[in-house]
């Protein structure tokens, strides 16, 4: 019966928060019995019966999805898996061309969604109407972030082994792609190229400034083809120099709520350990409104701060907040159900003990283009 009331709340959830977005929505549900995957709409309705096999990896229906349907499923002698895009009216699209990345099928993003020529072993984009948006010309490409996506050409699949270039005659279980890196637009405009692979770590393309003079340090900057200048934040440096310089600096007893979430996550049984010396409890997770935990707590979370400003540190890019789930914030999280953490960077700061161990971590997402402290454990 508990299990029961979770799973009803956490689609009554997932189905609230959708509601206010999309009415159109369908989500991921499985049969029991089979396994297979289908889809209902929010009202619960079921608008695919399960047909799909697991690796029909989207959570959320919106326009277009990949999937690997069993054809035949009842003659195992007969039985093959049909793969597909498919849309709301019923249409299949780019049979035997879905893009696969580390046994990963692409999901919708910004209306479209990647798909793979096995003719050419090219790669472009559908829109959300099964439409060509991005023809497949190029060697691989990222999903569209802000109208931005990062794409390859002059391509290489080279073998991580260093072993040379990927081929029937030289396989290697592990290879990526080098060659000439470009960045494109939505209309197939190749803004930026030539680009070095290690300066596109942690982009924020949310931040783009196009030939401004308002950057700062934490702003990298490419040259266009036409002439022109693209500055984006970077966001490792940007938390960096937030963290060290603005966080550890001005935090204090009486500019607290500044630097927290709405939201402050927690183990309860930390601040439990502090005020009573418990040890080896269970972590007990719990969600307080910032005021409300700085009333109950004000004088834990002082200390854990003066722990961090004079104790040795690591700062850990990526992952995801412990609290922040898809069945209660799908907001954060792809179509395929994984947290978006180009949009949402994530940080971790743990303080270390003498043999180099985490003890105590701070928590920090960044949302409404500044971050925040979220959780404390």
């Amino acid at each position: 019966m508990k299990a029961s009331l979770i799973l009803f709340f956490a689609v009554f959830n997932i189905n609230f928060l959708f509601s206010q977005e999309d009415e159109n929505t369908w989500i991921k549900f499985e049969n029991e019995n089979t396994y297979l995957i289908g889809y209902k709409d929010l009202k619960g309705k079921v608008k695919i019966v399960p047909k799909f096999t697991f690796i029909t990896n989207a959570e959320v229906f919106k326009n277009i999805i990949p999937v690997f349907e069993e054809m035949n499923p009842k003659d195992p002698g007969n039985s093959k898996i049909k793969q597909y895009y498919l849309l709301k009216d019923g249409r299949q699209i780019g049979l035997d061309s879905l893009y696969v990345y580390d046994s990963t099928l692409d999901c919708e993003n910004e209306n479209k969604i990647r798909f793979w020529d096995y003719k050419t072993d090219k790669v472009g984009f559908f829109d959300s109407n099964g439409k060509i948006a991005i023809p497949a010309v190029y060697d691989d490409a990222k999903p569209f972030y802000n109208g931005f996506s990062v794409v390859i050409t002059e391509g290489k699949r080279m073998c991580w082994n260093g072993t040379g270039e990927f081929s029937q005659k030289n396989p290697c279980e592990m290879w990526s792609w080098k060659g000439n890196i470009q960045i494109i637009n939505d209309k197939n405009e190749v803004l930026i190229e030539r680009i070095p692979f290690e300066k596109l770590e942690a982009l924020d393309w949310f931040s783009v400034k196009k030939d401004s003079t308002e950057i700062n340090e934490n702003y990298i900057g490419f040259k266009g083809v036409k002439g022109d200048y693209y500055y984006f934040l970077n966001y490792e440096k940007e938390f960096e120099n937030w963290y060290c310089n603005e966080f550890l600096k001005h935090i204090s007893q009486k500019a607290l709520l500044h630097f927290l979430s709405d939201e402050v996550h927690f183990d309860v049984n930390e601040i439990l350990e502090d005020k009573y010396h418990i040890m080896h409890k269970d972590s007990s997770w719990k969600e307080e409104k910032k005021e409300t935990f700085l009333e109950n707590n004000k004088t834990y979370f002082l200390k854990i701060i003066n722990l961090f400003k004079n104790g040795n540190t690591f700062i850990r890019e990526g992952g995801s907040p412990l609290l922040i789930r898809y069945e209660n914030k799908p907001e954060y999280f792809s179509n395929c159900g994984d947290y978006q953490n180009l949009k949402f960077p994530y940080f971790q700061v743990h303080l270390l003990n003498k043999k180099e161990k985490a003890t105590k971590t701070l928590g920090f997402i960044k949302r409404n283009n500044h971050f925040e402290l979220l959780e404390i454990y």
